[in-house]
């Protein structure tokens, strides 16, 4: 009997919970990155947007990457929590925009402090996998 309940329960759960594709969920979130540093002396500002890139919405993100040698991060942000270790940036999504639907798009801003506001991240991270960069 009770494994007749148990296969009932999965089942009804299954069907009315949504289904995430189980790559996406190993390989994280498939997004593009557009970093755009602004010319500037020692420290400058970075406007970011992460691009949804996948078929179904995000509900939460995590950014990370690593900032280029000679550079640290300088406060400023918005539109994202940031922690530091080192030259390794942080961003966790605020309550308001946490939410990436399809094809959806959230913009984030933050300083950085360096003596060549070119030389830019090379690969960056949400939720664990790579996104292309533009």
């Amino acid at each position: 009997m009770r494994g007749g309940i148990a296969t009932l329960v999965a089942a009804c759960l299954a069907a009315i919970l949504p289904a995430v594709p189980a790559s996406a969920a190993a390989a994280g979130e498939p997004c593009n990155i557009s970093y755009r540093p602004t010319q500037g002396g020692e420290v400058f500002d970075v406007y970011l947007v992460i691009t949804n890139t996948s078929d179904y919405q995000i509900n939460g993100w995590t950014l990370a990457f690593v900032l280029p040698e000679g550079q640290s991060y300088a406060g400023g942000a918005y539109g994202v929590e940031v922690t530091v270790n080192g030259r390794e940036v942080i961003g966790r999504h605020k309550e308001w925009n946490k939410v990436v639907d399809e094809d959806g798009e959230v913009s984030l801003g933050f300083k950085i402090k360096g003596s060549n506001w070119r030389v830019e991240p090379t690969e960056f991270t949400v939720n664990g996998g790579t996104c292309t960069v533009s």
